[in-house]
């Protein structure tokens, strides 16, 4: 069996730039001796009670092999059993002992020993990923309904590895993590060590993805950088739990006012309910730093729900609730999926809205429904929508700053001369003051006048940009040039459109783009909609 069949190893962290070379003279690594697929590591010299990176490295291609955390003892020595599996030439390994500051503690060459036939295993072995860097894991819940699961260094850093092995190049499949729980089980935990955080956070792996109790949660890159971030000071060597609890809102609405108690019945009725945690050590890591979670929980309509009229709820401290725009019901998978920038309470709930002048048959009903029960429209009036009136500019400017959860700041004090006090007057300034919009010249954003439709794409793209999320160039198939009205997108919305164009997100019309028409309420219902639950604008 080769090392590449076997190998434990998280391709390419490279040792040199996670640690620095700086080493504490008083440690020393006394043996590293290898036999039978197990690494016997011991220290003295060390810091007692200190958390330490145990480290397999291979110094052939400068990847890790294995990775452990251990702690060091009162009289400050380490022993620590690493299994690497089958390794036929030993001498090309090396281990290093690392502070969880990533201040390199002490080095040394591994060496084969023999081991004493009838001497037991150092380590039992870890429980294998599953394919494609999955680690299944069954977990019993308590008398309480808790159920807590933990993933070894060894089984992250196995799952890490095939994850990392499925493309190739600098993009890796995600580490999924599946608990299996008892179904009497209210609260799941998933528990890793510093160290596997760590391991993740330096990995090419963009997402991990844990399937727990009707739940799918993913973490991406960012948001387990936060995570990583929470792990300092005397927090450094702290535990990282990831809970999911599904509450029994009955028992939840005796925390809340009366009028919130209300709107809680009214709006969620029977349907779930979830808290979501992570702690890093003791610390509550509620904000990922520009990070997101995308979650799925399993969800089955009620008869004569409208599907486009369920929503997650954030339910707040207080009680209230709180619509996520990006929330959308998946009929053919019973699930309702959202995306969140910090973790706390959501409900799945429902919010159907009708309007007088949308019929049932109109092509634009679901977009329109979509559109009101998340308030990202609220109508021209409480029963009316007006779909055949041009949108403007300033009605435009609300509902995609509300499509995507961009809050109005009503203390700025940077806005547009005609903003007038309205509705839509806070957002004008908080778009002003974030970039969004520039206005149409002499600090005028003329609020009241149809927006054509390159300004349309070029506000769009602005809020994309400023959140990272701009769509990849010529993946459409098409280059701007295709288009027969090309010439006529003005200077100013060039690349914004050419960037949509390129890369199928708009799609036009017969070979045009009508850079310079107009949209009506119902198109602009329906671009939103395509915005939140395909990714395009086309209609």
């Amino acid at each position: 069996m080769t090392k590449k069949t076997i190998s434990l190893v998280m391709v390419a962290i490279l040792s040199l730039a996670l640690f620095p070379l700086s080493v504490f003279a008083s440690s020393a690594i006394t043996s590293a001796g290898y036999a039978d697929g197990v690494i016997t590591v011991q220290g003295t010299g060390f810091n007692a009670g200190t958390a330490y990176l145990v480290r397999v490295v291979d110094t052939e291609n400068n990847s890790v092999q294995a990775l452990e955390q251990t702690v060091a003892s009162s009289e400050g020595k380490i022993e620590v059993h690493i299994t690497t599996g089958v390794m036929s030439n030993v001498e090309h390994y090396l281990v290093h002992i690392n502070d969880l500051s990533g201040a390199l503690a002490a080095s040394k060459e591994v060496t084969a020993v023999t081991v004493t036939p009838g001497t037991p295993d150092p380590v039992t072995p870890t429980t294998p990923a599953g394919p494609a860097g999955t680690i299944k894991v069954a977990v019993s819940a308590d008398s309480n309904g808790v159920a807590t699961a933990t993933v070894t260094d060894s089984q992250l850093m196995q799952a890490v590895a095939g994850a990392e092995g499925t493309t190739g190049g600098s993009k890796s499949a995600p580490v999924i993590i599946e608990l299996q729980a008892d179904a009497n089980a209210n609260r799941l935990s998933l528990e890793l060590s510093a160290a596997s955080l760590l391991a993740l956070a330096n990995s090419k792996i963009e997402t991990v993805t844990v399937k727990a109790g009707g739940v799918v949660l993913n973490l991406n890159k960012k948001a387990i950088e936060a995570i990583k971030s929470s792990l300092t000071g005397a927090n450094a060597s702290g535990k990282v739990h990831i809970s999911i609890s599904k509450l029994d809102a009955k028992s939840e609405l005796s925390k809340y006012s009366a009028q919130a108690q209300q709107s809680l019945k009214d709006k969620i009725g029977d349907r779930p309910l979830y808290s979501f945690e992570i702690m890093a050590g003791n610390q509550t890591v509620s904000d990922f730093k520009g990070g997101t979670v995308a979650l799925e929980l399993s969800y089955s309509a009620h008869a004569g729900e409208n599907p486009h009229a369920i929503v997650v709820y954030y339910v707040d401290k207080n009680g209230n609730l709180n619509a996520l725009a990006n929330s959308h019901y998946n009929p053919t998978a019973q699930t309702v999926s959202f995306r969140t920038k910090h973790f706390s309470t959501y409900a799945v709930g429902y919010s159907e809205k009708q309007f007088s002048d949308v019929s049932d048959d109109a092509w634009y009903n679901d977009a329109v429904a979509f559109a009101a029960a998340r308030g990202i429209t609220k109508g021209i009036s409480n029963t009316q929508f007006g779909p055949d009136l041009k949108i403007t500019r300033g009605d435009f400017l609300v509902m995609l700053m509300r499509t995507y959860g961009i809050e109005a700041d009503a203390s700025t004090t940077t806005n547009f001369a005609d903003a007038g006090n309205t509705y839509y007057t806070a957002y004008l300034g908080t778009a002003k003051q974030l970039g969004l919009v520039t206005g149409m010249g002499n600090n005028l954003f003329v609020p009241e006048a149809s927006i054509s439709r390159q300004d349309m794409v070029v506000m769009i793209y602005n809020v994309l940009d400023k959140m990272g999320e701009l769509p990849s160039a010529l993946t459409g198939g098409k280059t701007i040039n295709d288009y027969k009205d090309s010439t006529e997108i003005a200077a100013y919305a060039s690349k914004a459109v050419k960037v949509f164009a390129e890369a199928g997100f708009i799609a036009g019309s017969n070979g045009e783009l009508m850079p310079q028409g107009f949209s009506t309420r119902a198109e602009t219902a329906q671009i939103l909609y395509n915005i939140m639950t395909n990714g395009t604008v086309n209609q």
